[in-house]
Formats: structure tokens, sequence, C-alpha cells
């Protein structure tokens, strides 16, 4: 498994990334969702998701995972366990 820095501004994501601006939401600050294939959970497809500006006190490199079910319940996750997760980049 190889493990490294997330970096959302790597241009190899660009064509993959659902940006919505803050106007469009009535939000505080725009979000980026990153469509993903989680190889730990049954191959399930999620979105790793982020704020383009993190809230006060924040840690700036947190990525969170949404998907379609409850994944912590489903899987038992809890807080610091690993997952591989397989970006998904194009057809």
């Amino acid at each position: 498994m190889c493990r490294h820095a997330f970096d959302w501004t790597d241009p190899r994501y660009e064509p993959a990334l659902i940006r919505f601006d803050r106007s469009e939401y009535g939000g505080e600050r725009d979000i980026l969702f990153l469509p993903c294939r989680l190889e730990t959970l049954e191959g399930r497809p999620a979105f790793l998701w982020a704020t383009t500006t993190p809230r006060h006190g924040a840690d700036q490199n947190l990525v969170e995972i949404v998907a379609d079910i409850p994944l912590r319940a489903t899987f038992g996750l809890k807080d610091g366990d690993l997952l591989a997760v397989e970006l998904v980049l194009g057809a």
C-alpha cells in the first residue's frame, strides 16, 4: 500500500474535480469533490471532499469521504482507521 500526502491542486485531478461555489448553495466556503473507489470497503464508490478554505483551527490536510451509506456504521470504522482509496480520474 502506498501512503502519500494528498494535494487537491495536483493538475492530474483537475478534469475529475467537481466544484460547488459557495454562491451556488449559500455557504461560506467552496467545496471540492473527487470521485473515488474504496478498495478496502468492497470497492464501494464514494467521493473525497474538502472545502477550499478550511474553518479556523481546522486541519488543512484533512480529507473526508462521503458515500451513499453510513461507512462508519456499516463497516465498523473509527477515527484513525486506514483505508485504501483509488481515485477515479477519467473514463
